[in-house]
């Protein structure tokens, strides 16, 4: 559909693409940066194709936020195995820094906006996906049987902002 109207397609990896140095103002990354293997050698990249001042804006998920950290290794966002490598707003200070990148907003956010009560509900199964997940199947047979199977149906992902939006800008 791009193609036919005339927009410029470039089907590669981020690795495999060949952009000239600063050929970009802006370089987006929606849910992108958790899936690079490479992410330093990824961000230089981007940082070459960027024009002096050009900006890098990025959603990904937030390790650093409570709940992940609550969650530990029951975090919805760990438990994606095509999901790779994970940030904090500190880590990608540090990586925007050695690839000549500022740091220059972040905040955290949400995939979803929902109301205070699913927030709550989504909260809770959550809870529920960490107790099974820990359950003695000897002491709490139900629980480690059935919680699972309730929870495939609908998965545990909390509607908080365990997401980071970020902007980082080039030298100028």
């Amino acid at each position: 559909v791009a193609r036919e109207r005339g927009i410029t397609v470039h089907e590669c990896t981020l690795q495999d693409a060949a952009f000239s140095p600063g050929s970009f103002d802006l370089i987006t990354l929606w849910d992108v940066a958790e899936h690079l293997q490479q992410p330093r050698e990824t961000f230089a990249r981007l940082a070459e194709w960027l024009r002096p001042g050009g900006y890098i804006a990025l959603e990904t998920g937030n390790v650093g936020c409570r709940w992940a950290r609550a969650m530990g290794a029951d975090w919805w966002y760990v438990t994606l195995l095509e999901h790779c490598s994970f940030y904090t707003v500190d880590s990608l200070r540090r990586i925007f820094e050695n690839a000549g990148l500022d740091l220059v907003h972040w905040e955290p956010t949400a995939h979803h906006r929902v109301s205070p009560v699913k927030t709550l509900i989504q909260m809770g199964k959550s809870g529920i996906y960490r107790a099974a997940s820990r359950a003695d199947e000897r002491r709490w047979p139900l629980l480690k049987h059935i919680g699972p199977r309730l929870l495939q149906r609908h998965p545990p992902c909390a509607m908080v902002k365990d997401h980071l939006f970020v902007i980082a800008q080039g030298v100028l």
